[in-house]
């Protein structure tokens, strides 16, 4: 009997399909494509390119610069079904138009995508749809959120020119769309996605990491049967997201990543100075006042209950700004050490106050994995509304009236 050997898993590159189905002009695409070209990859992995071009004209010359890209690094572009003459538009209005012919057609690409990975045992698929600006960190948060469905967030005007609009995140809580319930109120939504928060949500779309686990479920884009399909409910995330919380899989939005949404006229100006900013390389080693995105993980049980009856302490995903994290302090000395991507064993003391009585004076070691680090900032587009001062300083005029605003803002 011949001996056949494998790879071990710990050596073994996990595989992500890079793609979506995709109908947007060439200076837009241009710039969609750098931004996938920049990503840096999660440990162990690889990328696998693969789209749908939906285009109505084959010689469309977007649609040959997608084939071109994809194939200069050994991606896939498959045909769409070149119909929908009119049923969708993104120039020329205060906000897109998409009628239910488009996103049912949107809905069958992307389950062509989703099949083509679970042929090919892909572990994973990353959805980023073709109008979004990417910074060079995003792929790898949202493999470290290690969720089964994860989410970069985005801030978009979805309307322009109304009074008193302000941009808002393209993860919800509550279906259509709804940034309250589940047991927040919609201004404490806000707050923990603008501070860059790991958010469990119930629905999001347009740039979503989906493990293998939910494929193999058969999560997908299809529309369920007697769900109603009108106005934003024929949106196809909405479908797959309630089959995913059918299925109790986790939908988690993070909000660690910067991320440009082009989604008016106005936003493909700006497009050049957010592919400078966003594929800046980030700094080596964290500061005090910057942005740390930090997994720590007890690697010892700790007591709990009666004598001699122990737990493990579930995995955190502690996101901010280092210096107001209140940390323990061998833990905020330690990750002000560690360079971005380290992970490192670092013993810990819990001292006489500490919050939790029973592991007061004790010992413990904790793995601390450095997943990223930042200057302190806010996402794209929704900081051009925040009021700011000093670093970690900020309010969010959605929760001021219209005469507070106009006290916080005067000289």
């Amino acid at each position: 009997m011949a001996l056949i050997l494998e790879q071990s898993p710990h050596i073994k590159l996990r595989v992500i399909q890079v793609g979506t189905t995709v109908r947007k002009p060439l200076p837009v695409l241009q710039a969609y494509l750098a931004s996938l070209d920049w990503q840096e990859l999660p440990p162990q992995t690889r990328v696998e390119y693969a789209f749908i071009a939906d285009y109505e004209d084959p010689a469309d010359p977007a649609e040959s610069y997608l084939r071109a890209w994809a194939a200069e690094r050994g991606g896939e572009v498959e045909a769409g079904d070149r119909g929908g003459s009119g049923d969708y538009g993104d120039t020329g209005g205060p906000t897109h138009l998409w009628r239910e012919s488009s996103m049912a057609r949107v809905a069958r690409n992307k389950n062509r995508l989703l099949q083509r990975a679970l042929g090919r045992g892909a572990d994973a698929v990353w959805l980023v749809d073709a109008d979004l600006l990417c910074d060079r960190s995003t792929l790898r948060s949202l493999w470290a959120t290690e969720a089964p469905i994860a989410c970069g967030v985005y801030w978009t005007l979805w309307q322009e020119n109304v009074r008193g609009l302000q941009a808002a995140p393209q993860v919800w809580l509550q279906h259509p769309y709804v940034l309250a319930g589940r047991g927040w109120e919609q201004g404490d939504f806000r707050r923990a996605l603008l501070d860059r928060q790991r958010v469990t949500v119930y629905g999001q779309g347009a740039c979503t990491l989906i493990r293998k686990g939910v494929l193999e479920k058969g999560i997908d884009f299809s529309y369920i049967p007697g769900v109603s399909k009108e106005g934003m409910m024929a949106g196809e995330d909405r479908h797959f997201c309630m089959k995913a919380e059918s299925a109790h899989l986790e939908m988690v939005a993070d909000a660690w990543p910067d991320i440009y949404h082009i989604y008016h006229d106005r936003d493909v100006v700006r497009a050049p100075a957010m592919l400078d900013r966003l594929g800046a390389p980030h700094p080596t080693t964290p500061t005090a006042e910057g942005l740390v995105s930090v997994i720590l993980e007890s690697v010892e049980p700790l007591p709990s209950g009666p004598p001699g009856q122990y737990y493990l302490v579930p995995v955190q995903h502690i996101r901010g700004r280092l210096a107001a994290l209140g940390l323990l302090p061998e833990l905020e000395e330690a990750i002000l050490g560690m360079k971005r991507g380290e992970v490192a064993m670092v013993p810990v003391h819990l001292p006489a106050h500490y919050e939790i009585q029973s592991l007061r004076g004790m010992r413990r070691i904790i793995k601390v994995n450095l997943v990223d680090c930042k200057p302190f900032g806010f996402p794209p587009t929704v900081e051009d509304e925040l009021l700011s001062g000093s670093p970690g300083v900020w309010a969010d005029p959605t929760q001021y009236t219209e005469r507070q605003m106009n006290a916080l803002v005067a000289p």
